[in-house]
């Protein structure tokens, strides 16, 4: 959303006398459905003299228009119309500069998702989808201080798999990689929402329960 804005804003502030749509969907027009399935902007200078798509495809007001492919990993988020009710409003250096602004913002939302994935890879042990140890140290210090603050309880469940190491030389390791997929997808389905479920270690696991007595 950020980006978003940040790009609407540049635009409206170069071309202050234009207009902007933010197309979340390749419906609103064959325009718009074009731009979402080969990424490639298009450029209408004058709408009377264009000749690929028809009059009917061009909303009121729409007579000089820009469509821009925002983008991630090869793939079409949205498509961000710039356009202008006067014809030739938009010179082919304009065109170039939106192009620029567009290829921008698409290169903000890979970096941006590479670093969420990333950190979400440092958090999140990539075998059982649980909260690794450091997660999970991180935030028993924080309930920790609520509790004290709050003066409600916290209950903390710590245990691990009996005799997992007879699963890993009896079945090899893939078997015992099940068996901590399908213990931590019994702990995700047997708790709440704000309790925090962590892989403690090796097979051992870890729940934090705020606001939970000892009973």
């Amino acid at each position: 959303d950020e980006i978003v804005a940040a790009l609407m804003k540049s635009v409206l502030l170069i071309f202050p006398d234009s207009r902007t749509e933010f197309l979340v969907s390749p419906k609103h027009s064959r325009i718009a459905e074009d731009v979402f399935k080969t990424l490639t902007p298009i450029y209408v200078p004058a709408v009377s003299r264009e000749t690929r798509y028809d009059q009917s495809q061009f909303a009121a007001g729409e007579r000089s228009c820009v469509y821009l492919a925002l983008s991630a990993f090869s793939r079409c988020i949205a498509v961000v119309k710039v356009y202008s009710e006067k014809e030739d409003f938009f010179s082919m250096d304009d065109f170039r500069v939106l192009e620029i602004l567009s290829a921008t913002s698409s290169i903000a939302m890979e970096n941006l998702s590479l670093y969420i994935t990333t950190e979400e890879l440092a958090r999140k042990d990539p075998l059982t989808g649980l909260f690794t140890h450091r997660s999970f140290q991180e935030k028993l210090d924080e309930e920790i201080l609520v509790s004290a603050r709050t003066k409600k309880p916290l209950s903390l469940l710590i245990f691990d798999i009996d005799h997992f190491k007879r699963i890993n030389d009896s079945y090899g390791h893939q078997s015992g990689d099940e068996v901590l997929k399908k213990i931590a997808a019994a702990c995700l389905a047997n708790v709440r929402e704000f309790d925090f479920v962590a892989r403690y270690g090796g097979e051992e696991f870890a729940v934090i329960m705020p606001q939970t007595p000892k009973a």
